[in-house]
């Protein structure tokens, strides 16, 4: 049975990863804790796109900028202390380029491992710029094109695995 695609960015995603599980069913068993995917995707960069940690976030991350590449770019933060790295998805009319006298900001979620909400909302608002700057909403439009978005779905990678250990 092949999943159903929606019409957002996020379901499409999510139609990608349950076709990828139904592929891989064989490797993983049948109890799927819903608090970590139980997939394995790696990119072309297998030194950035290993899932580690939150791998969900990262794919969602992948996934949106390959939807949305003149509007969106992916960058790593740095590492957290135990070395996970840590990723941050720029939103602009131009990404990548510092533009003198555009206002800049900054979200950041997952500062507590267990506290898994901040990062979809912000994948969710990753999904919801993207759709809408193609859709051409006009407040959309304006916000992209006038302010550079920085969005950071995990700050706390260890805290997450942490958490994790505990619930597995």
């Amino acid at each position: 049975m092949k999943p159903e695609i929606g019409n957002g960015v996020l379901d499409k995603a999510r139609c990608r990863l349950a076709e990828k599980a139904q592929e891989d069913s064989a490797k993983y068993s049948p109890n799927i804790n819903l608090f970590r995917p139980h997939y394995e995707w790696v990119s072309n960069d297998s030194r950035d796109w290993t899932l580690l940690h939150d791998g969900y976030a990262e794919w969602m991350m992948k996934v949106i900028n390959e939807e949305c590449p003149n509007i969106t770019r992916i960058y790593n933060i740095g590492k957290s202390s135990q070395g996970l790295k840590m990723y941050a998805m720029e939103i602009s009319d131009n990404p990548g380029e510092h533009e003198t006298g555009e206002p800049e900001f900054r979200y950041t979620a997952g500062l507590h491992g267990n506290e898994a909400l901040g990062r979809e909302l912000l994948l969710l608002l990753m999904q919801f710029l993207c759709k809408e700057y193609k859709d051409e909403n006009p407040r959309v439009r304006r916000l992209v094109d006038g302010v550079r978005i920085h969005l950071v779905p995990s700050l706390n990678p260890d805290a997450y695995e942490l958490a994790y250990q505990m619930v597995k």
